[in-house]
């Protein structure tokens, strides 16, 4: 399991205008295969100070952080973040916290369905 300073480490590195967007897989279930199934994805990207996220597990439909009404979208290599998706830094570690620690979708920020 990640320690809290490695998800600000993790936030930092995402903040470099060079960088792209975090997959992070995860198997909350305790099913094992060869390769691994995984029953989360989570796409973690930072842009104009704004942290966005996208999560999909078994059990939730695909969903966007539902973050600042004013934060602009942000488009990566591998995800589209709509507009007001992006949170605040605080709040985007404090869910990537609770992700690392928990294995679930994050309660700490309210999400909202892909369109």
């Amino acid at each position: 399991m990640l320690a809290d300073e490695d998800v600000a480490e993790l936030v930092t590195m995402l903040a470099d205008p060079a960088a792209g967007t975090a997959t992070l897989y995860l198997s909350g279930t305790g099913v094992f295969a060869t390769p691994p199934i995984y029953d989360h994805t989570v796409h973690a990207a930072v842009g104009d100070g704004y942290g966005y996220l996208s999560h999909w597990d078994l059990n939730n439909d695909l969903a966007y952080s539902r973050g600042e009404p004013d934060s602009p979208g942000l488009a990566s290599e591998r995800e589209k973040f709509p507009a007001g998706s992006g949170l605040s830094l605080a709040s985007f570690r404090a869910a990537l916290t609770e992700l690392l620690h928990t294995g679930q979708r994050p309660s700490a920020v309210e999400w909202a369905g892909a369109a």
